[in-house]
């Protein structure tokens, strides 16, 4: 699977682009590719967007990673270049095969999130753990929500009929918390994984009481906490 990591902002008035751009990814490929975003400067932003933007690199938004590789020396790109970025990573044979599970109790709102790794080649890395959390639908009131559309008016674009401004915009795909932060949290992984070896982490929240449960998700990754 794929990592397309779209940097956004409610206040940006061509993130809506960015949106279609990532759906149009989505139907193509299907759950080849995970598609999440990060805010940043507005109600919905966490403290690993600047965390992340500032060391790789981000100079403004809609923007995005793909596996937060490099692509001509470059880890951000701009949203004309995702799907050409997502269709070369695919082809590469994963170095991990990863699950996520999790059970969530409705009532004291406690999600447990157990990530699994199979090691599918062997590596000398300083790998992590990490789950996002995600909740789609996400509206409020105020600058902090209300999108800014400079496709309003704009012929043959799917946010052409929208407002300038769209208030009770449906935020899709937002990254709630980052629970292994920025880079991920190191758990159970040695130095040196072998092929054939599987190991495990479990992350523990609760989730904010404002979240509706029915619309979160959960994604489960193994990354490197490498300079490259």
């Amino acid at each position: 699977n794929v990592l397309l990591e779209q940097h956004t902002a409610a206040w940006c008035g061509y993130c809506p682009d960015g949106a279609v751009r990532m759906d149009e990814i989505l139907a193509l490929y299907g759950d080849q590719v995970i598609g999440v975003k990060i805010h940043t400067g507005d109600a919905m932003e966490i403290p690993e967007s600047a965390i992340i933007g500032s060391v790789l690199g981000r100079s403004g938004v809609p923007t995005g990673t793909v596996d937060r590789a490099r692509f001509g020396g470059a880890v951000f790109l701009g949203r004309a270049n995702w799907q050409t970025a997502c269709a070369q990573r695919l082809p590469r044979r994963a170095r991990a095969e990863v699950d996520c599970f999790y059970t969530l109790d409705r009532g004291t709102r406690v999600a447990q999130i157990q990530v699994v790794a199979n090691i599918v080649e062997s590596m000398d890395l300083p790998l992590r753990f990490n789950a996002f959390i995600l909740e789609d639908d996400v509206t409020g009131t105020g600058s902090g929500y209300d999108q800014k559309n400079y496709y309003s008016g704009v012929k043959n674009h799917p946010a052409g009929g929208l407002p300038a401004v769209i208030v009770g915009y449906h935020h899709m795909k937002v990254v709630r918390r980052m629970l292994g932060g920025a880079w991920g949290a190191a758990g159970a992984l040695p130095a040196v994984v072998k092929a054939g070896e599987l190991y495990t982490h479990e992350f523990e929240t609760t989730l904010n009481p404002a979240w509706n449960l029915d619309k979160v998700h959960f994604v489960g990754l193994l990354q490197a906490d490498a300079p490259d």
